[in-house]
């Protein structure tokens, strides 16, 4: 899952506010961004930017030189992203996200023939903006503890999933010529299967091993149990080995090395962000919201702060904040649980949250997280539709309801 540097609003023009004095449709490409520009009042102006920070910054300030630092208008089809965070340095700026989906069907309706350009689309970004402002929503900066915690778990997310493809790949390559390995570590994301993987590369060398030697890096890993410690002494002096073909253990090996010096760089890097998570959250003012849910650990909790924060706790600038998240199911539906009552459907405004397939909540004895469907009249098919995420070993977080608490409760 890049990081998205703004919030969207359901925000109202404010009748007070000046009037747009341009309106901008920005074609975001890789090596050329086309742009097409109409002042109030005059006609449309079309040209490119060579891509590169200096080009688009020059670009912006003379923008604000020529319209006095009045407000623009510009629709570009993206909510993130660099050019995003370089647009929000200008608050003459207001910045409409397009949907990509939507400037594709507002051009083919007057081009059937699907015909697309840079030049073109960066018009149809400027008809959309200047015509239909009132149907999209602009963006609205993030406050800075919310992108720093969504920056930090977005990236501790993006090497977890990079670690699970080199866990596969370092999972199959065992089993191909030391399966012995994967039955005397069990798990391999761990800093004992690193330095065992380091130390002991195939059966061939394992079984020249000492026992003794063996026994003391199991105790010097804290493994102690003298039961289990036999065990996979036993075991290892059972060990044959699955080839003994020396083309096919050389290049095994040199592979094995290859992807244990990158599990550990990883073992490494997760470890820091989750010291870097632990440090934002707590800083962050609404921490305590989402620290005690059930079945959120110091994982998830973060991670729920950030999604559902940037997402549906931005209000108008200078009103109050009314939302509260609450807790409405309680412990799952395991083997002698029991849910809580459903709280007042009155006191509850509900938002829509993006599928944003946060997490999985696994095994029959983890909580759920608090979701809409308690709180939705029995009638409503939204109801039901959020009723089929309630497998019996959990809820999967991509249903599209939470819900906020419009009053002061807190968890």
């Amino acid at each position: 899952m890049n990081t998205n540097d703004t919030t969207n609003t359901n925000d109202k023009t404010d009748p007070s506010a000046q009037p747009p004095q341009a309106w901008i449709g920005l074609d975001w490409g890789d090596q050329q961004h086309s742009f097409a520009l109409q002042a109030r009042g005059g006609q449309i102006e079309t040209g490119t930017i060579e891509h590169s920070a200096e080009n688009l910054h020059r670009w912006l300030k003379e923008l604000e030189q020529r319209f006095g630092g009045r407000p623009v208008r510009l629709g570009i089809e993206t909510s993130r992203g660099a050019v995003i965070a370089a647009l929000l340095q200008y608050p003459w700026l207001e910045i409409y996200p397009l949907n990509p989906v939507t400037s594709a069907r507002y051009r083919s309706a007057f081009k059937p023939s699907g015909a697309k350009d840079d030049l073109p689309d960066a018009l149809v970004c400027l008809e959309l903006a200047r015509d239909h402002a009132a149907k999209l929503r602009p963006l609205q900066p993030q406050d800075p503890q919310t992108l720093k915690l969504a920056g930090l778990v977005e990236a501790r997310r993006d090497l977890v999933d990079r670690r699970t493809t080199l866990l596969n790949q370092l999972t199959s390559l065992l089993k191909s010529y030391y399966p012995q390995a994967l039955a005397l570590l069990e798990n391999l994301n761990t800093p004992m299967a690193v330095a065992f993987l380091k130390r002991w590369q195939d059966v061939i060398r394992l079984k020249a091993a000492r026992p003794a030697a063996v026994k003391k890096f199991f105790y010097q890993h804290n493994i102690r149990s003298e039961e289990l410690v036999k065990k996979r002494l036993a075991l290892i002096e059972q060990a044959v080995a699955l080839t003994t073909d020396e083309a096919r253990l050389s290049v095994a090996v040199l592979q094995l090395h290859a992807l244990v010096d990158q599990l550990e760089v990883f073992q490494k890097h997760v470890a820091r962000l989750d010291a870097e998570i632990k440090s934002a959250f707590a800083a962050h003012p609404d921490a305590h919201l989402f620290r005690d849910l059930p079945g959120a650990g110091p994982q998830l909790a973060p991670r729920l702060c950030a999604a559902i924060v940037r997402r549906l706790w931005r209000r108008p600038r200078g009103l109050p904040r009314p939302g509260r998240f609450a807790k409405v199911c309680g412990p799952g539906p395991g083997a002698g649980k029991k849910r809580r009552p459903a709280l007042d459907p009155l006191a509850v405004e509900r938002t829509a949250l993006p599928a944003a397939k946060l997490c999985r909540m696994g095994g029959p004895d983890r909580a759920l997280l608090p979701v809409g469907a308690a709180l939705l009249p029995a009638h409503d098919p939204q109801r039901q539709e959020a009723r089929r995420h309630y497998p019996r070993t959990g809820l999967q977080m991509d249903s599209d309801l939470v819900e906020v608490l419009a009053g002061p409760h807190r968890l």
